[in-house]
């Protein structure tokens, strides 16, 4: 038993081991293009969204 406790799946060992598994299939440059593109579009409507909620406070203000 306490010899398979040795075998258990960490975390990190599994990112790594799938690292190495898209470098090796050539799978990092679309999955890099692909996060790049999700978190600039995340970026954009959270700046979007803060811009919004900015102008819609200071109009209140205003009144």
């Amino acid at each position: 038993m306490m010899g398979g406790s040795n075998k258990k799946l960490e975390p990190h060992n599994v990112s790594s081991q799938l690292l190495q598994h898209t470098l090796q299939n050539g799978l990092l440059g679309p999955l890099l293009d692909f996060w790049k593109k999700v978190t600039a579009i995340s970026f954009l409507s959270f700046c979007h969204f803060m811009y919004r909620n900015d102008t819609t406070s200071k109009g209140q203000n205003w009144t």
